[in-house]
């Protein structure tokens, strides 16, 4: 723009202006707001188990979190394994070695006119696996026993054991034989079948007919425990939280108590501790 140029004066008086000054100089500090989520289900010790190996994964529900603006959401689908559905789990059971459990007693008695007598214990000795398998023997133990007796010139004698010799023929010529010795070997052969039979019904015996883990559902949410093992694990954003190798254990554990009454009617423990179902992802 442009005009006419011509002498004159001019002035002009400025309102006071005030300083802006600091009123609106601010700090403004982020901050996130915390309330504890349920901590991951108490994480269980054990020493004894059976696990299997499982897809846990297969049965994680998972909803992310960009779905409605809220955290990422974990429920889990029950289901439950058998000795039936994974007849080779990994076993850790209570194990014991060489106990021996009173299974019988031979009394040797002297006989009419006779001396010597005895005892032999019988012994089933147990082992036990920590895969649940007992193994064991029987058998007979002890000191010989002598049967005596006295010279009579009348008669032959012939001092026997008929269970291991039977009656043996005697005649007015057959030489004296005034003692004998029974021995636990020849025990041993002579009640052998009784020995297996009692043997079988330990040697070889699995302890565990069957079993059965049932791990429950959880409800899909953002604050239980599966979402917060996502979070412990850096997981979040992700359907697949467990690891391979990564366990699960049931909240329900089983006592173990392997245990033979002897002949006698005592107890005899061979094995006992608290068992834990567990899950292993595959």
């Amino acid at each position: 723009m442009s005009g006419l140029l011509l002498t004159g004066a001019f002035s002009l008086t400025q309102s006071p202006i005030d300083a802006v000054g600091t009123d609106m100089v601010k700090t403004v500090t982020s901050a996130v707001t915390t309330a504890d989520r349920p901590s991951l289900a108490i994480q269980q010790a054990f020493t004894y188990f059976i696990e299997v190996e499982y897809d846990i994964n297969a049965k994680v529900l998972y909803k992310n979190s960009s779905v409605d603006n809220a955290d990422d959401a974990y429920g889990l689908t029950g289901f439950t394994v058998t000795n039936v559905s994974h007849p080779n789990p990994k076993l850790s059971l209570p194990s014991a070695t060489g106990v021996d459990v009173p299974a019988g007693l031979v009394s040797a008695s002297a006989g009419s006119g006779l001396s010597g007598s005895g005892q032999f214990p019988v012994t089933l000795t147990v082992n036990l696996s920590s895969e649940g398998i007992m193994t064991s023997t029987c058998l007979i133990s002890g000191s010989s026993v002598t049967a005596l007796t006295s010279e009579d010139p009348t008669k032959a004698q012939v001092v026997h054991w008929p269970t291991i010799d039977g009656t043996p023929v005697v005649s007015s010529t057959t030489a004296d034989k005034l003692s004998d010795v029974i021995t636990a070997a020849e025990l041993n052969t002579e009640y052998e079948a009784v020995r297996n039979t009692i043997n079988a019904n330990y040697n070889n015996q699995n302890m565990l007919s069957a079993w059965s883990i049932t791990i429950d559902g959880v409800t899909q949410e953002t604050n239980n425990s599966l979402s917060k093992y996502a979070q412990d694990r850096s997981k979040a954003g992700l359907g697949a939280i467990f690891d391979a190798g990564q366990k699960i254990v049931c909240s329900v554990s089983q006592q173990y108590s392997v245990s033979i009454e002897g002949y006698d009617g005592s107890s005899n423990p061979i094995a006992s501790g608290t068992i834990y179902g567990v899950i292993t992802q595959s």
